[in-house]
C-alpha cells in the first residue's frame, strides 16, 4: 500500500516534485502488479524476486520542495515476499520454513512501522500479525500465538473504513479491504452459530458471518480487477467447486456457468496458468468429466515438476489416484497413492505416510484377490511400522490408518468386500469423492456392495447399506436412498464399539437429514463420537447443514415477517418498524440500571428495528412475554375492531420484547466482555485443544451476571490489548 498522497494545489517546481512523487506511486503499483502476475503464470523464482527486491529498496526521498504526503511501499512488498517465500518453503518439504518466514514477517512489521500511520499501514500491520500468529500456531507456539492473534483483531475494523479510502492509492487500499472482508466472512460463515457469535463479537461488525455479503465483497474485489483480483477468483472458484460439496450443499448449474466465466477471465489474463488449470482440473471431476480432468491434471504436473516443489509433486500424484478411484481404476489409484507417499518419505516427512499407505493397501488387495497381495501387504505393513513412531502429532487421518490396519489383524486379513467397504467409507465420509463418479462408476459400485448389505456381521451390512444409501441420494433416487438409510438404522443397536468408532449411525443419520427427512439432525447430535478423523469431518458437513437449514428458516421468516408488517403501512407501527435509527457505537454498552430511562430508539445497536429483528437468530417468542398490563381488558370496555384490536396488541409485544432483549443485551454484553478479559490471560497459556473451555466460561458468566458497568468492562479490554500490544 505504498504511494504517496499529492497536493491538490501543486504548481511550478512543486508541480515537478508530485510529478516524481506520482511516478514513484505508479512504478511501485507496476512492481506489485507485475510480481502478482508473475505467480499466476508459473514463473515463480522471478515473483519472489520482485518482491525482495521491492522491500530492500532505497526508501523514497521526495524533493525538498514536495509539500505532499509520501507513503513507504517497502513493507507492502516485505509481507507479501514473506508469504510467498512460507508458500514455497512449505511445498519444497524445505527444513525451519517456519522460523525464516517469521523472521522476514517480523523483518515486515519494522518496514510497516518506519510509515506514518494511515488506512493501508494499519491494514498491513493486522495482516502482519495474522500471519504471525497462524506460524506460530504451526509450531506450537500459543501463547505467542494467541497474543498475536488478539493484536491483528484490532485491525480488522480498519479493513472496513478501505472501503471507503479516498487517495491516490485508493485502488489497491480498496482491493485489499474488499478482498480480506470477504474471505473473513466466508471462513466465518462455515462456523456453527455459536462459534460464529463469538467470533462476530470478538471481530465487530466487519465480522458478521453473512455468506451472501462474503460472496458479495469477493465478486466485487474481481469485478474492480484490482492487485487482489485473482486471490478473490481462486477462492471464489473453490467456494463455487469444492467447499460446497464438503458442507452438504449441492454443485448447481448456476455455480457451474459463473465457474466457466472465471475461469475465462483467469485464462485472458494469465495464459497457461497452473494454478487456474488445477481448478479447471476441479471443474471438470465435480462434473464428472473424469476423462477430461486427467487431461487437464497431467498438463499441470508437465508444469509444475519442474520447479522441483515435492509438496506439489506428492499433491498432484493424491489428484491422480483420486481421479483413478472415481472410475473404479483400483490399479492405477494404487500406483498413484504410492508414488505420492514415496515423496514424503525421500523428504524423511512422516504425516499422511500412513494414511496413502492404507489407501494403496486397500487398492492393491481390490486388485488381487486378498491382502495376501504382496504389494498390499507391504504397504499395510508400512503402517504398522509408523505406528510405532515416537510422533505426538499425527494428523487424525493417519490415526485412523492405524487403527484400521490394527484391526486387520497381525496377518492383514481381510477379503475384497471388506477392502472395498473400507475404502468407499474413507472416500465418502472423509475424501467426499462419492459425488465425483460418473453415473456408470456409482451404478457399479451399488452392485459391488449389493452382497454386503445382508451380511451376518451388523456392522459390514449397516457401513453396506450407509454407501448404497448415499449413492442412491446422489443418483437423485430419494425414496430408494431414504428406505436404504433407515435399513440401516435398523442394525444400530446391533453395532459394537467399531461401529461407533466408525461413525456408520451418525452418518446415517446425516443421510437422511440431507434428504429432508425431519428429526435427523437432532439425532446425529446424540450419537456416540466416532474416530477422530471422521468426526471432524462429519462435524463440518453437520455445521453446513445446520446452517443451511437455518438460513432457509430465516429466509422464510423474513418473508413471513415484512408481509405481516406490510399489511398495516399506515400504522405507526409499521412506521417505528421502518424509521431510521441512529447506528449505536458496537463498542458500548448502556447500563441496565438506567434502561427504565431510555427509549426504544436509544436502545436499538442497529438501522432499523425491522433490520434488527431480522438479524436475530432466535427472537424473543411472542408467546412467552408477559403481555397481561397491555392486553387484559376490563368488563363491559368497549372493544374495538379486529384489525385495530391485532395491531395494537403486536405493537404492544414488539416494544416489551425489544426492551427485554435490549436490556438483557447491555448486561450480558458488558459481563461477557469482562468474563471474557479474565479468562483470555491463562486461555493463552494453555494449547488450542483446550480453547473449548471458554465457551463454557462465557456460558457460565451469563448464568452468574453481576452488575457491573459496562464502562469498566470496556476499559478492562482496553487494558488488555495494550498489554498484549506490548
Amino acid at each position: 500500500m505504498a504511494s504517496v498522497a499529492c497536493s491538490p494545489a501543486a504548481s511550478g517546481p512543486q508541480h515537478n516534485a508530485a510529478n516524481v512523487a506520482s511516478e514513484k506511486l505508479e512504478q511501485d503499483m507496476k512492481a506489485l502488479k507485475d510480481g502478482i502476475c508473475m505467480l499466476f503464470t508459473n514463473e515463480f523464482q522471478q515473483a519472489e524476486d520482485a518482491f525482495r527486491r521491492g522491500a530492500s529498496q532505497e526508501r523514497f526521498r521526495p524533493p525538498a520542495d514536495y509539500k505532499g504526503v509520501v507513503r513507504d511501499s517497502r513493507g507492502t512488498f516485505a509481507l507479501v515476499y514473506a508469504i510467498v517465500s512460507f508458500m514455497f518453503g512449505l511445498l519444497s518439504f524445505a527444513n525451519d520454513q517456519l522460523d525464516e518466514c517469521l523472521s522476514r514477517v517480523w523483518a515486515a512489521e519494522s518496514l510497516l512501522l518506519e510509515d506514518a500511520p494511515w488506512v493501508g499501514q494499519k491494514m498491513l500491520l493486522g495482516m502482519a500479525y495474522l500471519i504471525a500468529g497462524v506460524v506460530q500456531a504451526a509450531k506450537n507456539a500459543w501463547l505467542k500465538s494467541g497474543v498475536n492473534l488478539v493484536r491483528s483483531l484490532r485491525f480488522i475494523s480498519v479493513f472496513e473504513e478501505g472501503l471507503h479510502f479516498d487517495g491516490p492509492e485508493a485502488p489497491m487500499v480498496r482491493s485489499f479491504s474488499l478482498f480480506f472482508l470477504g474471505l473473513f466472512n466466508l471462513v466465518l460463515s462455515m462456523l456453527p452459530p455459536q462459534m460464529l457469535k463469538i467470533a462476530s463479537r470478538a471481530g465487530g461488525r466487519s465480522l458478521h458471518g453473512s455468506r451472501s455479503d462474503a460472496l458479495r465483497l469477493l465478486t466485487e474485489c474481481h469485478e474492480q480487477d484490482g492487485v487482489m483480483a485473482p486471490f478473490a477468483v481462486l477462492v471464489l472458484l473453490c467456494y463455487n467447486i469444492s467447499m460446497k460439496q464438503h458442507i452438504g450443499e449441492d454443485f448447481t448449474e448456476e455455480d457451474y456457468g459463473r465457474s466457466r466465466e472465471l475461469l475465462q477471465w483467469a485464462s485472458d489474463r494469465f495464459p497457461g496458468s497452473a494454478v487456474f488449470g488445477f481448478w479447471q482440473t476441479e471443474l471438470h471431476t465435480v462434473r464428472t468429466e473424469i476423462q477430461e480432468a486427467c487431461l487437464v491434471v497431467h498438463k499441470v504436473s508437465d508444469v509444475l515438476t519442474k520447479l522441483n516443489l515435492p509438496a506439489v509433486d506428492s499433491f498432484l500424484e493424491q489428484k491422480k489416484a483420486m481421479l483413478s478411484l472415481a472410475l473404479l481404476d483400483w490399479e492405477n489409484a494404487a500406483v498413484g497413492f504410492e508414488r505420492s507417499l514415496a515423496v514424503s518419505v525421500a523428504k524423511q516427512r512422516r504425516s499422511y505416510v500412513p494414511t496413502l499407505s492404507y489407501l494403496a493397501g486397500l487398492c492393491r488387495t481390490l486388485c488381487g484377490s486378498s491382502s495376501a497381495d504382496p504389494h498390499a501387504h507391504e504397504n499395510f505393513n508400512r503402517v504398522q511400522q509408523y505406528s510405532k513412531m515416537r510422533k505426538r502429532n499425527w494428523p487424525p487421518e493417519d490415526d485412523l490408518a492405524f487403527q484400521k490396519v490394527k484391526e486387520f489383524g497381525p496377518k492383514f486379513s481381510l477379503d475384497r468386500q471388506r477392502a472395498l467397504t473400507e475404502l468407499a467409507e474413507i472416500v465418502m465420509i472423509k475424501i467426499s469423492g462419492l459425488h465425483t463418479m460418473p453415473e456408470t462408476a456409482k451404478r457399479e459400485l451399488q452392485g459391488m456392495l449389493l452382497p454386503r448389505v445382508d451380511d451376518p456381521i451388523a456392522e459390514e451390512a449397516a457401513r453396506a447399506l450407509l454407501i448404497s444409501a448415499e449413492l442412491a441420494r446422489l443418483l437423485e433416487e430419494k425414496e430408494d436412498a431414504k428406505q436404504l438409510a433407515l435399513r440401516g438404522l435398523d442394525l444400530a443397536p446391533r453395532l459394537g464399539a467399531r461401529g461407533a468408532s466408525n461413525g456408520t449411525v451418525a452418518t446415517l443419520h446425516l443421510v437422511l437429514a440431507m434428504l429432508d427427512v425431519d428429526g435427523h439432525m437432532e439425532a446425529m447430535e446424540k450419537c456416540q463420537k466416532c474416530c477422530r478423523a471422521y468426526d471432524e469431518a462429519l462435524k463440518f458437513k453437520r455445521a453446513g447443514l445446520a446452517r443451511k437449514i437455518a438460513d432457509a428458516q430465516e429466509n422464510t421468516a423474513s418473508e413471513g415477517r415484512r408481509h405481516s408488517l406490510g399489511a398495516s403501512t399506515a400504522s405507526d407501527s409499521s412506521t417505528l418498524v421502518d424509521a431510521e435509527v441512529e447506528e449505536a457505537d458496537d463498542d458500548e454498552f448502556f447500563s441496565a440500571e438506567d434502561e427504565d430511562d431510555k427509549t426504544l430508539e436509544e436502545r436499538m445497536p442497529s438501522k432499523s428495528l425491522g433490520s434488527w429483528f431480522r438479524r436475530r437468530e432466535k427472537p424473543a417468542s411472542l408467546n412467552n412475554v408477559d403481555t397481561d398490563e397491555h392486553t387484559s381488558s376490563a368488563p363491559g370496555s368497549p372493544s374495538s375492531s379486529p384489525a385495530q384490536s391485532s395491531l395494537s396488541w403486536a405493537s404492544e409485544i414488539a416494544v416489551k420484547a425489544f426492551r427485554d432483549v435490549a436490556k438483557k443485551s447491555a448486561v450480558v454484553g458488558g459481563e461477557l466482555r469482562l468474563k471474557a478479559s479474565e479468562q483470555l490471560g491463562p486461555l493463552l497459556e494453555r494449547p488450542l485443544a483446550q480453547a473449548a473451555g471458554l465457551n463454557a466460561a462465557l456460558g457460565s458468566a451469563s448464568r452468574q451476571r453481576k452488575s457491573r458497568s459496562s464502562g469498566s468492562s470496556k476499559l478492562h479490554l482496553e487494558s488488555l490489548l495494550k498489554q498484549a500490544n506490548q
